[in-house]
């Protein structure tokens, strides 16, 4: 695999953090799937119904 490919946590909150403009310290932060909404609105707008998406969700233990 090329090293490209191979990007650790850190990049990839830096990634999330930049591209949607937010602030999150942690990449566990983006477990409820509102950041992954986030970013499907970013490349697809209007796919995603934002105003239905909970974003203050907890995940379930």
């Amino acid at each position: 695999m090329d090293v490209a490919y191979i990007v650790g946590r850190n990049g990839i909150l830096t990634w999330r953090n930049s591209t949607l403009q937010l602030s999150l310290s942690k990449v566990e932060k983006a477990a409820s799937g509102a950041v992954a909404c986030q970013l499907m609105d970013a490349a697809h707008p209007g796919v995603v119904p934002m105003h239905k998406v909970n974003f203050g969700a907890k995940m379930e233990t």
